[in-house]
């Protein structure tokens, strides 16, 4: 089983493949940090953090390997 940043980087390149594929069309859905605690039980502070962190690294390894 895949865990930590290897987990993320994959489920990061999986999203980005379905946002520019399938459903160009459509909304994206959203979740609200309200709902995520609904949903999960989890922290959603920690979580969307962790997601707005996780995308300025991803950023900043693509601008480094171009």
């Amino acid at each position: 089983m895949v865990k930590g940043l290897p987990f993320l980087r994959a489920a990061h390149h999986k999203l980005k493949q379905w946002q520019q594929t399938a459903f160009q069309d459509l909304p994206l859905p959203s979740v609200t940090p309200s709902q995520f605690t609904q949903i999960t039980g989890l922290d959603a502070q920690v979580a969307f953090t962790a997601l707005t962190s996780f995308s300025a690294l991803s950023a900043q390894a693509t601008a480094e390997s171009a």
